[in-house]
């Protein structure tokens, strides 16, 4: 079989743009983001929820070469995801349509090409994204063909797309299941076309074990099982032979050995208790926007294990197959989510509309994809969904529970219900709804946000009445695994009222993890905490930020607010006091964390987003904000009972740790901030301190280290503004201009979370002194060459 990838050699052009005239062909490689070219303006109707972002209709094209040799086979597409209600045609004629913009999908175009080895082999294969009707989400969807295609030609006989399902059937020993679904042959007779089927499992390079037939149980000796701890992986190869011996078709797929198990006494993953430190996590990339790339997901899951997280749950659609790569090989649990809403709408244009018709080919197209990654624990089947309060919405939670059950029935099956949400639209509260003038009012997940938003606690108290309980209790008890959107104060209460209920905070507001943490350790029926959020993202615009610009104090954000910034590492990758915190409780911090809230002037108020803990930063060096008034904080682990801190050597306090965290109220000064901790008995534990920066402060550029197991050629850049001596300037921002040479500037920018810069055009300005560059080696080995400079100060960067 021939399989690779299909995304070079790709025209692009926007069908319409700003002025109502078609775009400009030009060329483009897949992953490709429609949408960061897109205007972007105050009066969008995407509004807040997709960050301004207009939407529009996007074309692709492509010729595909069939020569002569492939007639009589199978030719197929495997499109990963396009955003979103996507024609595929070839030569004009249509072939496929796929109206979800998050789910795999596979058109079959054999017979709709022409053959042969000179032009008239030369086919034009089109993709047209539709995503012009806006609002149609809640957060930056992006648009076009955001995520790999892949091209397959097969023969007669030959191993299925995701053909290859191993099942762990048993851990001690390790044994397997192996089935391989074949197309063109009807099982393992002396007169079929595939007269064997060989399997070898191979780890290493080097063949462990073998069996044969279509299905085959194997047993492996010695095995080395599959966790986020210790993410072993295997790879089954499977090749099919005619009676010859000639082979047919081959097949290879990675695996891990790992069994899921549950019951009412925790999650347990190869007999061992297992507490999810999870986070969610939107799908964009950053200043790539809606494209994946192995880099950008490997780098991403690093970033997040080294910040104490050991799972991801995908909000709100399915992960994107180089995020579950990255999670098999460095490990990292991952809930899949598959959608954010099913018939009722939570936008004017959403999914919703389609979503009755298409949902079990999602569901099928997904579980087939994610069979053998042994990083997806668990499949969602939702995100505040509003339906499951009647009949019809049970109904039809119950109808999707059992089609998971059947297509994957290793796997549990959850969802996130914001208990007092449903309850609440159980009352007809909170539905979309349009007024006369068919402008969108608040309902569904946007009403529950600014709710949230003024009165965050009653609401989550809300979540443990007796009312709420008995409506929310059957959509609850259809889940293998209940997910409970910010309502942890139940947990305790439910070990009782529901004791065979398995629980866990899919959804939780981050400054809340000490005492939600507490709950997860201490109760065997909870069985992990999803902060959110893990990784800041593009759109909610504005959702957890800390501000004291007067048009930002409110919760809705007017353009040109662009982040959520509510992330606990931010969208360039770097984390903040938020992280540090959660990783001291989690116990994966053993150092000191000295973090600094950017200085507040006179005169200026601080609006805190209901999404934020802390704004806090391990920066001292805020320029021109002498005398301005801050809050130090110092986090850090056990045995350290209390912490003091000394601003150029003079001690502002001390004060014990509450929950390994304590804070200092000070006033900015230039110099040196110093944390030093002591345990109960008063001896010394530790110390670390921050600097100011000192003199001229300049641009500089570093290329991170490349991500192992990543073939796709992206290098990460970091910009930062720095002194002599390294130190980062916090409070100095300024306009940076990139140009690249030997490569592809695939996006640039920083972690402002209201800006009208764009990650497309080399410019963008810096963010409490940092900015990020992504680009694309070119493959001729040439030098890749990037300089940057403010107007004043260059620096510049060969690799």
């Amino acid at each position: 079989m021939l399989s690779q990838d299909f995304n070079t050699d790709w025209r692009f052009r926007a069908k319409t743009t700003g002025d109502g005239q078609p775009g400009v062909w030009r060329d483009v490689t897949l992953p490709h983001d429609a949408m960061l070219d897109a205007p972007r303006r105050a009066d969008s109707p995407s509004g807040t929820g997709n960050a301004f972002f207009d939407g529009g209709i996007y074309e692709y094209a492509r010729t595909l070469h069939a020569p002569a040799a492939w007639q009589g086979k199978t030719v197929e597409l495997e499109f990963e995801a396009v955003y979103r209600n996507a024609t595929v045609r070839v030569n004009g004629r249509q072939a496929a349509r796929h109206a979800y913009g998050y789910s795999p999908f596979t058109v079959d175009i054999t017979d709709l090409l022409s053959y042969g080895d000179g032009p008239e082999g030369d086919n034009e294969i089109t993709v047209t994204a539709d995503n012009s009707a806006t609002p149609n989400t809640r957060w930056y969807s992006g648009g076009g063909i955001i995520r790999p295609v892949r091209l397959r030609v097969a023969g007669p006989v030959h191993v299925a797309a995701h053909g290859v399902r191993v099942t762990t059937i048993s851990y001690e020993p390790a044994v397997i299941d192996v089935h391989t679904d074949i197309i063109g042959a009807s099982g393992n007779k002396p007169d079929e076309p595939a007269s064997a089927v060989a399997v070898e499992i191979v780890r290493d390079g080097r063949i462990v074990a073998h069996g044969e037939g279509w299905d085959t149980r194997i047993a492996i000796g010695d095995a080395v099982l599959w966790s986020a701890d210790e993410p072993n992986l295997y790879e089954a190869r499977v090749t099919l032979t005619d009676d010859a011996g000639n082979v047919l078709d081959e097949a290879y797929e990675t695996f891990g050995i790992r069994l899921i198990e549950h019951n009412p006494h925790g999650l347990f993953i190869n007999g061992r208790s297992v507490k999810l430190r999870g986070g969610c996590v939107h799908h964009d990339n950053g200043v790539l926007g809606a494209r994946t790339y192995g880099t950008a997901e490997l780098r991403r899951v690093r970033i997040l294990k080294e910040n104490g997280y050991n799972a991801i749950r995908c909000a709100h659609n399915p992960a994107s197959e180089a995020l579950l790569r990255a999670c098999d090989r460095l490990g990292m649990f991952v809930i899949d989510e598959m959608w954010d809403m099913w018939y009722e709408r939570k936008n004017k244009n959403d999914y919703a509309l389609d979503f009755e018709s298409n949902w079990k080919d999602d569901a099928v197209a997904t579980t087939a994809r994610d069979f053998n990654h042994p990083c997806v624990i668990m499949y969602s089947i939702g995100n505040e969904n509003l339906e499951p309060y009647g009949k019809r919405g049970l109904d039809l939670e119950q109808r999707i529970v059992d089609e998971f059950h059947r297509l994957d029935p290793t796997r549990p099956v959850t969802m996130g219900l914001n208990l007092t949400l449903l309850y609440g639209a159980s009352k007809g509260k909170g539905l979309y709804r349009e007024d006369p003038n068919g402008k969108q009012k608040a309902g569904g997940s946007m009403l529950f946000n600014m709710i949230m938003a003024i009165g965050g606690a009653l609401v989550q108290k809300a979540a443990g009445f007796g009312a709420v309980d008995h409506v929310v209790s059957p959509a609850l008890d259809k889940l293998d695994i209940a997910g409970y959107n910010y309502a942890s104060d139940r947990y305790r209460k439910d070990a009782q009222v529901h004791p065979n209920r398995l629980i866990y905070g899919s959804e939780t507001m981050p400054f809340q993890l000490a005492a939600n943490w507490r709950k997860v350790t201490s109760m065997d029926h909870v069985i992990g905490d999803f902060m959110w959020s893990a990784w800041d993202y593009i759109g909610e615009a504005g959702l957890g930020s800390w501000t004291t610009r007067p048009e930002g104090l409110g919760f809705n954000k007017a353009y040109p607010w662009l982040l959520a910034e509510a992330g606990a590492i931010d969208i360039l990758g770097v984390p903040g006091a938020e992280a540090a915190h959660a990783a001291v409780i989690w116990g994966a911090r053993k150092a000191i964390y000295l973090g600094v809230r950017p200085p507040v002037g006179p005169g200026q108020r601080l609006g805190k987003g209901m999404w934020r803990g802390t704004n806090a930063i391990d920066s001292w060096s805020w320029k021109d904000r002498d005398g301005w008034k801050t809050t130090i904080e110092v986090m850090a682990p056990a045995p350290a009972a209390s912490a003091e801190v000394l601003i150029n050597g003079k001690s502002i306090g001390r004060k014990k740790l509450k929950d390994m965290r304590a804070l200092f109220p000070a006033t900015y000064q230039p110099g040196r901030v110093t944390a030093v901790t002591f345990a109960a008995d008063g001896s010394q534990l530790g110390s670390t301190s921050l600097s100011s920066a000192k003199g001229d402060v300049r641009p500089t550029l570093h290329a991170e280290p490349a991500e192992p197991g990543a073939h796709d050629r992206l290098v990460y850049v970091d910009l930062a503004l720095r002194d002599a001596e390294g130190v980062i300037e916090s409070g100095d921002d300024r306009s940076i201009t990139l140009t690249v040479e030997g490569g592809e500037l695939l996006g640039f920018g920083s972690a402002d979370p209201c800006t009208t810069d764009r990650f497309t055009s080399g410019t963008y300005t810096t963010y409490q002194g940092r900015a990020l560059a992504v680009v694309c080696r070119a493959d001729s080995g040439t030098p890749l060459r990037l300089t940057a400079g403010d107007g004043h100060d260059t620096a510049e960067l060969t690799l």
